[in-house]
């Protein structure tokens, strides 16, 4: 889906576990490749409209080759074009060859940022064949040492623009907007915890637990009419389910203070005045 927090997911796959795992970028290059899943891309004018591209005065480089092809211009381009960074694309910056549910991607990710990415998962009630699958848990330990080893303060230059002019022209709205959604949906804690009591307890007992029904349910609860879903332009015209899924699972395995701590430095350092939009909610 489009719209997903930092370190975010959606649909988790099981792959072979690898043993001798070493890692492939520095942290540096983790980090530009990340930006360029979704900030820095090739200008295509005629895919999306021109507005999404908010200077075209800006031009990257290819992360690989290090050189700028005329022919396949690197600009930046609007986050609410892009949709909120997901796991995809950052594991993708770290290994394209594992999936980041499997023991080789989080050996790969503590040699890389010296934690492990994972909590301790929880086996999932069994299907109408007997098969049980398994609810994914991350560590805030890992969260936390991957986010501060990879952030960079507003006066860091990506090539020809600091990070806080990448972030004013690709993100800056978008991210006030998207900070005033948690905002109303932690307003409402003591429903946001029993909705992900719910989730957690279906997830383990009930044989037709499905992800869609809980996070529809948990729509109709924190944003139940069409005015409270259409109040964050910038960031979506209107929550859906889908934005609420992966803060469920967050709220579950305990992140979810972790990722809020995460916004609030950005927000410190490179949008001061968005913080007062937490309403000291979180």
């Amino acid at each position: 889906m489009k719209k997903q927090l930092i370190i975010i997911s959606v649909l988790f796959v099981t792959a072979t576990a690898f043993t001798l795992i070493k890692p492939i970028n520095s942290t540096n290059n983790i980090r530009t490749s990340i930006l360029h899943s979704y900030l820095v891309t090739a200008y295509n004018s005629s895919y999306y409209d021109p507005k999404y591209y908010p200077d075209t005065s800006l031009v990257f480089s290819e992360p690989f080759t290090g050189e700028k092809d005329p022919q396949n211009k690197l600009v930046l381009r609007l986050m609410n074009a892009s949709g909120f960074p997901s796991v995809y694309g950052f594991s993708g910056s770290v290994s394209l060859d594992m999936y980041y549910q499997n023991d080789g991607f989080n050996k790969l990710f503590i040699k890389q940022f010296g934690k492990s990415l994972f909590g301790k998962h929880v086996p999932m009630s069994k299907d109408e064949n007997g098969y049980a699958s398994t609810f994914f848990f991350y560590s805030p330990i890992g969260i936390k040492a991957a986010f501060d080893k990879l952030y960079v303060k507003p006066n860091n230059k990506l090539e020809v623009a600091t990070y806080q002019t990448i972030y004013n022209l690709t993100a800056k709205e978008y991210m006030r907007d998207f900070t005033k959604f948690l905002a109303h949906i932690m307003s409402q804690k003591s429903t946001l915890n029993v909705l992900g009591a719910r989730y957690l307890k279906n997830a383990k007992a009930n044989k037709g637990f499905r992800p869609n029904i809980e996070a529809n349910y948990a729509l109709e609860k924190l944003f139940p009419t069409d005015a409270s879903r259409q109040q964050f332009p910038a960031f979506t015209n209107e929550i859906v389910a889908d934005d609420l899924s992966t803060l469920l699972r967050r709220q579950c395995d305990g992140t979810l203070p972790t990722l809020l701590n995460c916004l609030k430095t950005v927000l410190k350092d490179y949008d001061s005045e968005a913080l007062k939009l937490i309403k000291g909610t979180f």
